[in-house]
């Protein structure tokens, strides 16, 4: 039986407004690690590789010569699958191992958040009682015996160590009393929250698909009205990424 539904970034993935933009970037891969490849060369690297493959000793950052790089696109100018020498493909893999390690560990993350924003598995007087109550108790050994549990919960299910859980842990405590802040002290927070429609639009051939996605974070302030909060939203403004990763995404 085939799935109902198409997830909203598939769905938008290489879809362009009626201006000829992509909705959502997309990674070029090829062409991001031409243009590192070719600022290794010059004997430029960025603070990230200097730590991973010199272990920040930037006096061992020596170029690391491009050679044929003429030839690294094929006759529609497109990047190649494969290019460069080995030392630069070595590179390639350390930084691409420790990317794939980061977004693991950005899941993780992303879980703890989701826990510190849902209901327990206790209730109370027959009401739901949720872990950022527990956890933002102003009783601080009532607290304290509420984050032990938190954090030895977090830790069987992520694999995160205990110091890391507890800095995520405080992070969601400020962002809490960021949100109710803003959106005032008896907002209503729903974790995870998964919303689909009619897709109205053919896909792959199909026209009876639903689309469907999943907020992060609904929250409902005191006036009834709904915000959303992304956990990923990168607080770096466009222009202070490098001119790398900027040419390797298109728009």
């Amino acid at each position: 039986m085939t799935r109902p539904y198409v997830g909203v970034s598939e769905f938008l993935s290489g879809q362009r407004n009626r201006n000829g933009d992509l909705y959502f970037p997309e990674f070029k891969s090829g062409e991001y690690w031409l243009r590192r490849f070719l600022e290794w060369d010059k004997g430029n690297f960025t603070e990230d590789e200097i730590n991973l493959f010199f272990d920040g000793d930037s006096s061992r950052a020596i170029a690391i010569p491009a050679h044929g790089w003429e030839d690294w696109r094929d006759a529609k100018g497109e990047v190649k699958e494969k290019f460069g020498s080995d030392e630069e493909n070595n590179l390639r893999k350390m930084m691409e191992e420790k990317w794939s390690a980061q977004a693991e560990e950005g899941t993780a993350i992303h879980d703890v958040l989701q826990r510190f924003f849902s209901q327990t598995n206790n209730s109370k007087g027959g009401n739901p009682v949720y872990w950022y109550d527990l956890l933002t108790e102003e009783n601080a050994s009532v607290r304290a015996l509420h984050e032990t549990r938190f954090v030895s919960l977090m830790k069987t299910k992520t694999g995160l160590s205990e110091d890391h859980i507890k800095e995520i842990l405080e992070y969601a405590r400020e962002l809490k009393t960021e949100i109710q802040a803003r959106y005032g002290k008896n907002c209503t927070f729903y974790p995870e929250i998964t919303l689909s429609a009619k897709l109205n639009k053919t896909f792959e051939g199909r026209d009876d698909l639903e689309i469907l996605g999943r907020l992060d974070l609904l929250v409902v302030d005191e006036n009834g009205y709904p915000q959303i909060i992304d956990y990923k939203t990168s607080p770096r403004p466009y222009d202070k990424y490098s001119s790398s990763k900027k040419l390797g995404f298109t728009y």
